[in-house]
């Protein structure tokens, strides 16, 4: 895997415009940044996305950097999903699907107690398709807006973690940000002869850094008991607490805006005007902003039989804004819980006795408010861990999570995104540590 290494680091540039959606998705992405994509890997998907608290000895984590310091060999982390939704309101129920890459990582020990990682995923999603007819008093149609939006945030995440004692892990993460978001609007009079019609055009194009930081810290029990704590670190019963802060910061931004009027004759269009305007990241225009958030995990882990996790994730949008527009949303929370089961990971002799079983469950209280009713968000997960079946390299694996959820609402004539998302993942591990120190000259 040395000799690749270079070249995974090559894939991760290269995909790094491909991770964003190229179809119409929740009509919800349409407010601010758009939608925050989990930064989970898909052992983690498979478990309600759980992150604060969560090592594991052949997946990084990004959510909380501290938690890749458990991590002693060497890793090439991918995953492809699929989502599948269904928008629905009190009349109607429209299909959309699309495919994209979620992740490119690579974790690499860098030293006897230090681990380095790299990824590049989507931090925002913007993509959506809305159509909205008014009518007058007496019930007959007015005119038609259009809103339609795509592109997002991608992020360039690289950080390191630092083991104490194999007890405390203390983490740090830099991040790149970029992307454009696009965004369209339209107020068209199709049936209104010499009416003027509009068409509003806004291009955002992000680029600045984010920081994040994390600790966690391990209790041994005895192996024979939980109730009595152990000296020793290598004890498979374990409790750890975790804590991760993410920075809240305005994004520098440019922003290109067009506004067109015209008129459409016998079914051709003729402009009557223009005017457009750019904003450079320097001008005092306004900025895009992003949530601090900061988080608290417990997980109680029987190493490679089960572990049970949970997290709790609160979100400060009050100095998010989006030029100048206050944000939609007001401070937010979210709830994880999950787990994994492996029936004998050491001694397994069949396929399935080395198969991880993993489930979770998600609430997200996104803190939108729409015609004064609260967005919420919930979903369920399973998922696989497949083993390698080559015993030469036992430690990689592959990842199948499926996640059923809801978000929103048909009350108040507002729209119900039920969504499925199929994550397939790949975590491809060097057979041998990287830092050993060689016993022959």
């Amino acid at each position: 895997m040395k000799k690749i290494t270079v070249f995974l680091l090559g894939l991760i540039i290269t995909f790094a415009g491909y991770t964003q959606k190229t179809s119409f998705g929740s009509p919800y992405s349409a407010f601010g940044i758009g939608d925050i994509q989990a930064q989970t890997t898909g052992m983690q998907q498979a478990m309600g996305n759980i992150g604060v608290g969560f090592s594991d000895r052949l997946e990084a984590n990004w959510v909380n950097p501290a938690g890749t310091a458990a991590v002693r060999r060497a890793v090439f982390h991918m995953a492809l999903h699929g989502n599948g939704y269904q928008f629905q309101s009190s009349s109607n129920k429209i299909p959309q699907n699309d495919f994209n890459v979620s992740y490119i990582g690579l974790t690499l020990p860098v030293a006897k107690h230090g681990t380095f990682s790299a990824v590049v995923l989507p931090y925002s999603s913007n993509s959506y398709n809305i159509r909205n007819e008014i009518y007058d008093s007496t019930n007959q149609f007015s005119y038609r807006e259009l809103y339609t939006g795509v592109g997002g945030i991608n992020k360039v995440q690289a950080q390191y973690s630092h083991s104490f004692a194999n007890r405390l892990n203390i983490g740090m993460a830099g991040s790149y940000l970029f992307g454009p978001l696009y965004r369209e609007q339209y107020v068209i009079f199709p049936d209104t002869s010499g009416a003027m019609n509009l068409r509003l055009t806004d291009q955002y194009k992000v680029s600045d850094f984010g920081f994040t930081g994390g600790l966690q810290y391990k209790l041994f029990w005895g192996d024979s008991s939980w109730r009595k704590l152990s000296k020793d670190v290598n004890s498979f019963h374990t409790t750890t607490i975790g804590f991760n802060y993410n920075v809240g910061r305005a994004l520098a931004t440019s922003r290109e805006y067009l506004s067109i009027r015209y008129l459409t004759v016998n079914g051709a269009t003729q402009i009557v005007d223009t005017t457009s305007l750019k904003f450079s990241k320097k001008d005092s225009s306004g900025t895009i902003g992003i949530p601090a958030s900061m988080g608290f995990g417990l997980a109680f882990e029987d190493f490679r039989h089960w572990m049970i996790a949970g997290d709790f994730v609160w979100y400060d949008w009050s100095k998010a804004n989006f030029f100048n527009q206050s944000s939609v949303y007001g401070t937010s929370f979210g709830m994880h819980l999950g787990g994994y089961y492996l029936p004998d990971g050491f001694k397994g002799e069949t396929f399935w006795e080395r198969t991880t079983y993993r489930a979770g469950f998600r609430y997200f209280q996104t803190g939108m408010q729409i015609k004064s009713t609260p967005i919420n968000e919930w979903a369920f997960s399973l998922g696989l861990t497949l083993p390698n079946k080559q015993r030469n390299n036992p430690l990689s694996g592959y990842t199948i999570a499926i996640e059923l959820g809801q978000r929103g609402t048909i009350k108040n004539d507002l729209i119900r995104d039920n969504f499925m998302k199929v994550t397939l993942a790949f975590n491809l591990t060097d057979r041998f540590p990287w830092f050993i120190q060689s016993k022959y000259d």
